[in-house]
């Protein structure tokens, strides 16, 4: 679910006033007739700016969305509580067949998103590269993180 005080700089507990006064803000940084060299990017940009503040500008969709949120947040705790489904011999198992090298890159990316509770895009080329996606954020990241991460997580358990 996409964070939309996070995409306009704010806390969930501020006043509408701030609320407006962020968007109005970051509407006049982004907005795409202001910075014609950076059009296309700051069209994105503001589509991004615009959906949040549609939804926590109205008070009524803004109690929705909160409400929303916390029911999710609720039910992430609940599911983070249960304990690990891997017993710890399938996770020795799994980190041998890492440090061997003998699981494919599709097979490491689903653990890797089932474990961390995230996606991952691939961006096919001559050389693939990765963007880890949480929460509706994209970062760019390694296979080699990936494959530590999630060696780190199993090792844990």
């Amino acid at each position: 679910m996409k964070n939309h005080y996070k995409t306009l700089g704010l806390l969930h507990d501020v006043e509408e006033v701030v609320i407006k006064a962020a968007y109005k803000a970051l509407a006049q940084k982004y907005h795409p007739d202001r910075h014609l060299s950076n059009k296309v990017e700051n069209t994105a940009k503001m589509a991004v700016l615009n959906e949040a503040y549609a939804v926590i500008g109205n008070p009524t969709l803004r109690k929705i969305y909160d409400d929303l949120r916390a029911s999710l947040t609720a039910k992430k705790a609940s599911i983070e509580a249960k304990p690990s489904t891997v017993t710890s011999k399938e996770s020795q198992a799994l980190i041998t067949q890492l440090d061997k090298n003998s699981l494919d890159e599709i097979q490491v990316i689903d653990l890797f998103e089932k474990a961390f509770d995230c996606r991952i895009r691939i961006h096919h080329g001559w050389i693939n590269t990765y963007s880890l996606i949480r929460e509706g954020v994209t970062q760019p990241i390694d296979f080699e993180t990936i494959k530590s991460d999630l060696v780190a997580h199993l090792s844990k358990d």
